[in-house]
C-alpha cells in the first residue's frame, strides 16, 4: 500500500447521564467551566491519529474560525462553523450547578498539514440550510501525488417531529449540498469528494417508524405524507452520491449511535463517510463510545470513552 491516508468520522457529543433532575432523569454534565469538547482537548485525547477528521459537536465556540495546533509533533490546521448548542449543569468541588449552561457547538475539518495543502475554502452560508449544518468545504491537495480533495463535516437535521416544515428543511439541506458539489466540479478537474457526516439517519435503511412517537401533535395523514417525502429525500441522497461517483464501503449493520436507555443500548447506523469510488478502502474500524445502559456520573473518562456517537476510521488510498 502507497500513498494511503486515515480518515476519522466522529460526531463528539456526550452521552447523558442517569440524575434524579433533568428530564427524563438524564442529564449532560461538564466537570468545570474549562472542560470544554473543543478541537485542542479531542486532538491529544484521541487515541488514535487521522489525516484528515471530520467532526460533529465540537465546542469551538460561536463564531466561524480557522487555526493551526501541533499533536505529538504532529501539525494540523482546522477549519471549523458552529451549527448548534447543548445545555450543561456544572459539577465541580461546589456541587451540581442549579442551571444549566448553554455551550454552543459546530462541524469541522481538521487535517494533517504534513500529508496535505490546504488550496481553498468555500463557504456555504449563501445556501438556504447548509451553512447553518456544516463546516466550509476545505479543497485539500494531497502531497505525493497531487489529487484534489473537497471534504465537508456535515451535521444532518434529526428528522422528527415528522411536520412538513422539517421535510422542507432536510430539501433544501440536501439541494445546498449537492448544489454546491456541482460548482465546486466545474471549477476543478478530476476532484474526489469526501463527506464525513452524523447524517441523523440510516441512509440505506431509514426506519421513520421509530419517529411518529414524537409526532402526537402531526395528524397522521400528514405523517406518511412526509415519511414519503423523506424517503424520497433519501433516495434523492443515494442517487446524487451516484452522480459525483461516490460510495460508502462502511458496514451499516453497525450501529453508532448510543440509545440511552435501559434496554437500548445503540439504534441504527447514522454515521457515514461517503467518498470517492476511486479512493480504495483497505481498512475501517469503530471505537471510543460508552458501551452499556445509561451510566451514573463519573462512570465514564473524559473524551476517552464517553461519547453518544461512535468513531469510524478509515484507512483510504489511490
Amino acid at each position: 500500500m502507497t500513498d494511503t491516508f486515515r480518515l476519522c468520522q466522529h460526531n463528539i457529543g456526550p452521552t447523558s447521564y442517569y440524575n434524579t433532575r433533568g428530564k427524563d432523569n438524564k442529564m449532560l454534565f461538564i466537570d468545570s467551566d474549562k472542560s470544554f469538547r473543543n478541537i485542542k482537548n479531542y486532538m491529544r485525547n484521541c487515541e488514535y491519529q487521522a489525516d484528515i477528521y471530520t467532526i460533529q459537536e465540537l465546542q469551538n465556540g460561536n463564531q466561524r474560525e480557522s487555526g493551526y495546533l501541533s499533536v505529538d509533533g504532529i501539525n494540523y490546521e482546522y477549519e471549523y462553523n458552529p451549527t448548534g448548542k447543548n445545555d450543561y449543569y456544572i459539577n465541580n468541588s461546589h456541587g451540581i450547578s442549579k442551571d444549566p449552561k448553554t455551550i454552543p457547538h459546530g462541524c469541522a475539518i481538521i487535517y494533517n498539514t504534513d500529508k496535505f495543502n490546504y488550496i481553498n475554502t468555500y463557504t456555504n452560508f449563501s445556501t438556504k440550510e447548509l451553512g447553518k449544518r456544516a463546516s466550509p468545504w476545505v479543497l485539500l491537495e494531497e502531497k505525493i501525488t497531487k489529487q484534489l480533495y473537497a471534504v465537508i463535516s456535515l451535521h444532518s437535521l434529526i428528522v422528527s417531529p415528522l411536520t412538513k416544515m422539517k421535510l422542507n428543511r432536510l430539501s433544501n439541506l440536501f439541494d445546498s449540498l449537492f448544489s454546491q458539489m456541482d460548482k465546486i466540479d466545474l471549477r476543478h478537474e478530476n476532484i474526489r469528494f469526501i463527506i464525513g457526516t452524523d447524517l441523523n439517519i440510516n441512509l440505506f435503511n431509514p426506519d421513520l417508524e421509530i419517529n411518529v412517537k414524537d409526532s402526537s401533535q402531526v395528524s397522521s395523514r400528514d405523517i406518511k405524507e412526509v415519511q414519503k417525502g423523506i424517503d424520497e429525500e433519501m433516495r434523492y441522497f443515494r442517487e446524487s452520491l451516484e452522480d459525483f461517483e461516490m460510495n460508502c464501503e462502511l458496514n451499516n449493520d453497525i450501529y453508532t449511535n448510543y440509545g440511552g436507555t435501559e434496554d437500548n443500548i445503540f439504534y441504527d447506523c447514522i454515521d457515514f463517510i461517503f467518498k470517492s469510488k476511486y479512493l480504495q478502502t483497505y481498512e475501517v474500524s469503530y471505537g471510543f463510545n460508552y458501551i452499556g445502559t445509561l451510566p451514573n456520573y463519573g462512570d465514564l473518562e473524559f473524551l476517552v470513552n464517553d461519547f453518544d456517537h461512535t468513531a469510524i476510521y478509515s484507512l483510504v488510498g489511490n
